[in-house]
C-alpha cells in the first residue's frame, strides 16, 4: 500500500510539470534562466577526446591527449586544427608516415607503428596461398590483421594481401580509414621489426 501511494504521488507531481520543465531546469543550471547570462556551458555542447590513439602527421608520430572540443566549433584559416582533438608529438619518423593521419589504438610508447617502416619488411612476404579465411568484424572495416596475415575486407569475404614477419601488432585489429592502402595497412597492423623513430 505504501509503495502504491508513493507511485501515485510521483505521478501527480509529474503531471503538474508544464511543457518545457527540463529545458527550464537546464537553463537555470547553466545560468541562462530568469534573465541571467550563461555562466557556464552545458556538457552537451562538447565532445570528449580520449587518450590511447596514435597517428602520424607530417612525419611526426603523435599520441592523443584527454580533452574536449566544442561541438559547434569552426576552424579558421589561422587555426585550422581548432576543432580537432589534441595530440602531442612523441617522435619524428625516420622515413615519414606509414599513412598520414590514420588513427590506430595504442600507448605513446607504441607510436613507432605509425611510421613508415614499422612493418615494412612484411611487404616483401606475399600472403600464403593457403591463408585461412578471416571475418572482418566491422561493417566498414577495410583491413584486418589475424594470425600474422593482413586481410583486405570485402563484401564477398576477406582476401589475404600480406604476411607479417613478426606477427600482428594486435590480433584482430582492423582499420576502416578509406585513405589506407595495402602498404599502409601492412605498416600499421604488423609488428615493427626495425627502428622507425629518430633517436
Amino acid at each position: 500500500m505504501r509503495r502504491a501511494s508513493t507511485v501515485a504521488l510521483a505521478a501527480l507531481s509529474l503531471s503538474g510539470c508544464q511543457r518545457g520543465c527540463l529545458t527550464e531546469w537546464l537553463r537555470e543550471r547553466s545560468g541562462e534562466g530568469r534573465g541571467g547570462t550563461a555562466a557556464q556551458s552545458l556538457p552537451l555542447d562538447r565532445f570528449d577526446c580520449p587518450d590511447g590513439w596514435l597517428r602520424c602527421h607530417g612525419g611526426v608520430a603523435e599520441a592523443s591527449m584527454l580533452g574536449s572540443v566544442a561541438a559547434n566549433c569552426a576552424a579558421t584559416p589561422d587555426h585550422p586544427a581548432a576543432c580537432e582533438c589534441p595530440y602531442r608529438a612523441v617522435a619524428r619518423c625516420l622515413r615519414g608516415c606509414a599513412a598520414e593521419d590514420v588513427i590506430v589504438e595504442g600507448a605513446p610508447d607504441e607510436a613507432s607503428r605509425t611510421c613508415n617502416g614499422g612493418g615494412a619488411a612484411a611487404l616483401a612476404v606475399p600472403a600464403p596461398v593457403d591463408a585461412g579465411p578471416a571475418a572482418c568484424a566491422g561493417e566498414i572495416a577495410r583491413f584486418r590483421c589475424e594470425h600474422a596475415i593482413v586481410f583486405a575486407c570485402a563484401a564477398a569475404g576477406a582476401v589475404a594481401v600480406s604476411e607479417c614477419v613478426s606477427g600482428c601488432y594486435r590480433e584482430g585489429e582492423e582499420l576502416d580509414d578509406p585513405a589506407v592502402d595495402v602498404r599502409g595497412a601492412t605498416a600499421l597492423l604488423c609488428r615493427a621489426i626495425r627502428p622507425t623513430l629518430e633517436p
